[in-house]
């Protein structure tokens, strides 16, 4: 349940905690459901599968969430976006994609005994992946959501900024391989 301390449970916790502890969840679920938007394309970052360009990206789900910290709640979530990507060649033996993304999302929630809430998400993406000719690659991004949430037609504001960065250099690289001249893997990876 990520950052619901362990002491709030959904049989210690009054409804209305319970409420908004199940909330903060869905927020979760809802911005992860964007990122997956993002990842899904990073995925196709490559020479044999890039397409490059503007296009329309975005998702649907439906779902039921349990924990022992909030109550029950079920979840829709529809993500909306543009999305547009290039590609630059970097060195003799690296390619670097890089995409921007407006993505807008909605979730309605049924928290149960009462609760119902909405929450609608702005973000922007500005990511990048870096892919050497073998297919060892560097990947990050950067993103801001605004999100405009309710409980029960109480509203509130929260602006979350994400940076986050991957790499499989360890999988397809020994420690005498260098990514860049003069840099080996370990310099790069804890």
């Amino acid at each position: 349940d990520g950052y619901i301390p362990a002491e709030l449970n959904k049989y210690t916790s009054g409804s209305t905690s319970n409420a908004m502890a199940a909330e903060f969840a869905a927020r979760g679920e809802l911005l992860r459901s964007q990122r997956k938007i993002l990842k899904d394309s990073m995925r196709n970052m490559n020479s044999e599968s890039f397409q490059g360009g503007a296009y329309y990206v975005g998702n649907y789900s439906e779902s039921k969430y349990e924990s022992n910290s909030f109550r029950e709640y079920d979840q829709t979530i529809i993500n909306h976006g543009f999305a547009y990507e290039r590609e630059r060649n970097l060195y003799s033996n690296w390619s670097n994609y890089e995409g921007l993304a407006f993505i807008y999302g909605k979730s309605n929630v049924e928290y149960g005994e009462g609760y119902s809430g909405a929450i609608e998400s702005i973000s922007g993406h500005l990511y990048s992946k870096m892919v050497r000719d073998d297919g060892v690659y560097l990947k990050g991004d950067i993103n801001l959501s605004y999100l405009d949430e309710d409980i029960n037609g109480r509203g509130f504001n929260t602006t979350v900024f994400g940076i986050g960065a991957d790499t499989d250099a360890s999988k397809k690289t020994s420690p005498e391989t260098y990514l860049f001249d003069g840099l080996k893997v370990e310099d790069v990876i804890d």
